[in-house]
This record gives C-alpha cells, sequence and structure tokens, in this order.
C-alpha cells in the first residue's frame, strides 16, 4: 500500500495520516476504478 498511497499502513502515524487525509475514501477508489478500466481494456471482447 505504501507504493499506492505514499504512506506505510503498518506505521500508527502514517495510518493517522491517511485517515486525516480520507485516503480511503478519496484515493482508494479511484484507483479501483482505474484498475478495472485497464483490465477490461485487456480482455478480448465476447460477441
Amino acid at each position: 500500500m505504501k507504493e499506492l498511497l505514499g504512506y506505510d499502513l503498518t506505521i500508527p502515524e502514517e495510518m493517522s495520516i491517511i485517515r486525516g487525509k480520507d485516503l480511503f475514501h478519496t484515493t482508494c477508489p479511484q484507483m479501483i476504478a482505474d484498475a478495472t478500466e485497464i483490465v477490461e481494456q485487456m480482455l478480448p471482447e465476447n460477441g
């Protein structure tokens, strides 16, 4: 997760920053949407 959010979830101080910035509700959903779009583009269309 550190590579994605820039903070280490195992360090309490950094977890506090993540929560303070509300990254789980702002950044994570966008990353999931982007990843889903990429996978959909990679899959062959079933027609």
